[in-house]
């Protein structure tokens, strides 16, 4: 697009002057001559502009989803494909019916395996992808994936013993084991919001371990290993803040 000023639009982007930045390339837009990158960027400021309707929504995914498909798999592909998904989980979490959205987001990221299979970040979204479409199991293999990647991670550890509540597949002894290991071996070296949001996942992990204790009538002997993983994870908070 050599009639779209590149040098004002990065200029208006770095204002947040996003609906001024569609205004500009719409001017000289068409579907031949616009590319992936700028099909995401305007995917981007439909998505950031102040007073967004659910047209400026609808826009924002039909050119992320264009972006995809122009780029062929190339780093375009996966940032628009990143950000479609991020779109319909927002609208998710509004209980917005464009949720409905993240079926073109499944065959998209389904498309990008080819390219982009051991991608942290392409696996970090399909998390958030599986779990508005509440395929607990593709969930957990790519959580999976991600801790043979990483090994040991604070974060999707986490998210690997709570996803399993959703699911009947572990028993007593599976949240025993992966829960002792994970407090064990966990370092809480952080600080603000992030540290709290791992504790609040760790509690969670003895909360439901110990009501499955409950649930299966065991005897009192059996809470000692709860009591051991609670204060293996005081320890390791307290040492956390000072």
């Amino acid at each position: 697009m050599s009639d779209v000023n590149m040098s004002k639009i990065k200029k208006l982007y770095q204002e947040k002057k996003y609906s001024e930045i569609i205004l500009e390339i719409e001017k000289f837009k068409t579907e031949k001559n616009i590319s992936s990158t700028l099909h995401n960027l305007l995917g981007v400021c439909y998505a950031s502009r102040k007073g967004r309707t659910e047209d400026d929504i609808k826009s924002a995914l039909e050119n992320f989803e264009k972006a995809f498909y122009k780029d062929n798999l190339g780093e375009v592909s996966l940032e628009s494909l990143c950000n479609h998904i991020k779109l319909c989980v927002e609208m998710g979490r509004k209980e917005n019916t464009l949720i409905s959205n993240l079926i073109i987001s499944e065959e998209m990221y389904i498309e990008a395996e080819k390219k982009f299979s051991n991608n942290q970040r392409y696996l970090a979204h399909g998390i958030d992808l599986y779990k508005y479409l509440l395929k607990h199991k593709k969930r957990i293999l790519i959580i999976e994936k991600i801790l043979k990647l990483k090994k040991l991670d604070k974060l999707f550890g986490s998210l690997y013993i709570t996803s399993q509540m959703y699911l009947s597949d572990w028993k007593q002894k599976n949240f025993s084991e992966n829960t002792g290991e994970h407090t064990k071996r966990l370092s809480i070296s952080c600080s603000g919001n992030y540290a709290c949001k791992i504790c609040d996942g760790l509690l969670s992990f003895l909360q439901h371990y110990v009501t499955l204790l409950l649930m299966q009538k065991r005897r009192a002997t059996n809470f000692s290993s709860a009591e051991g993983l609670y204060a293996n994870f005081i320890q390791g908070t307290t040492r956390s803040y000072h």
